[in-house]
């Protein structure tokens, strides 16, 4: 990878960390086109409506899940890539609160990083550090938190938020696009159908299966659009559970 777009790490971080959403109001929303994603046994719910789930962020203290986090480049000048991984731990921080430690390694340049998010009793952000410094307002340090509602939300269902890069405010829009059933446990699909980055358009929507039970990612997959050296480029950003 050219060298020049590792200046995008950490928007790119953000973006697969989750967006810190500030309340989002959930709409009903069963019209909106879904796009495809997942797999397995679908639940008996329609595929718009049905009964209202919620999705927490519950994990189990302790517990390490790894994830495959990669970004390819397609066309444009330079293509190119970038593949790390990242391992996501929670631990009791007292009083009711939690440290979520995000080891990710191999990061050109900059080596490995380390993020820590405390959470509140109420699941809600209190800061992040990053390599022991405190990182921005608006940067939520939990890999796929930021996607999920504040509320119970029906399939078909959308929500928003806002939060901030370097300063700078930006939104997304999410959709409960389905619910089903894969090895015994249920998942959630979410499209991300758009985002107010600055530099970024959507090439198209993005998509983020977690576990509803515990609001875990289990994958994310989002295409997006960004100019490099005044001509546009397609990213695409993954993040698969090992």
């Amino acid at each position: 990878m050219n060298t020049k777009s590792l200046g995008w790490i950490p928007i790119v971080a953000t973006l697969l960390a989750g967006c810190s959403s500030n309340g989002g109001n959930a709409v009903a929303n069963p019209d909106a086109s879904t796009p495809k994603s997942g797999s397995g046994t679908t639940a008996p719910e329609p595929k718009s409506g049905g009964d209202a789930i919620t999705i927490a962020y519950k994990p189990k203290l302790g517990a390490t899940t790894t994830y495959d986090v990669k970004m390819e480049m397609l066309g444009g000048p330079p293509p190119g890539g970038l593949a790390v991984k990242m391992k996501v731990t929670p631990k009791d921080a007292g009083g009711g609160k939690i440290n979520v430690e995000s080891v990710t390694e191999g990061l050109p340049v900059v080596g490995n990083v380390t993020s820590i998010a405390m959470l509140g009793p109420d699941g809600k952000l209190i800061k992040v550090t990053t390599n022991g410094k405190e990182a921005p307002k608006g940067s939520e340090g939990v890999p796929g938190k930021g996607f999920l509602p504040d509320r119970p939300v029906k399939v078909g269902d959308t929500w928003g938020g806002t939060y901030s890069i370097s300063g700078r405010p930006s939104g997304i829009e999410c959709r409960l696009d389905k619910v089903e059933s894969v090895g015994g446990t249920q998942l959630a699909t979410i499209a991300i159908d758009k985002i107010d980055v600055p530099e970024f358009t959507l090439a198209e929507p993005g998509v983020a299966v977690v576990e509803t039970a515990t609001g875990l990612l289990r994958s994310m997959r989002m295409p997006v659009t960004m100019k490099f050296n005044q001509q546009p480029v397609t990213t695409v950003f993954t993040m698969e559970r090992k």
